[in-house]
């Protein structure tokens, strides 16, 4: 009985193993996607789309993201990232400063 719960004990461990995470840092032009055509927000909205992110990590207070605030500086937000996110489960940790 021992050997068969050690055996059991063991494939449990192996089946939850997590998988290794991968980070990709993705990087903005903020309001410059306007200026460069090799990097427009519709390249970000592809990138973002076709790497299909668990997380997203994003430089908004709550509040902006929950209302999808138009950001004077950082346009690349309601044009390329407040898409993508609408109707995802949006879970606003705060960690800012």
């Amino acid at each position: 009985m021992l050997a068969a719960t050690v055996i059991l004990a063991s494939t449990v461990l192996i089946a939850a193993a997590p998988r290794p995470s991968q980070v990709i840092v993705l990087c903005t032009l903020h309001q410059m996607h306007e200026e460069v055509s090799g990097y427009s927000y519709g390249v970000l909205n592809s990138a973002i789309k076709d790497l299909h992110p668990d997380v997203l990590l994003l430089e908004l207070t709550p509040a902006d993201l929950s209302g999808r605030v138009v950001q004077k500086n950082k346009r690349e937000y309601q044009n390329s990232v407040y898409p993508p996110v609408a109707g995802a489960e949006v879970d606003s940790n705060w960690h800012g400063a």
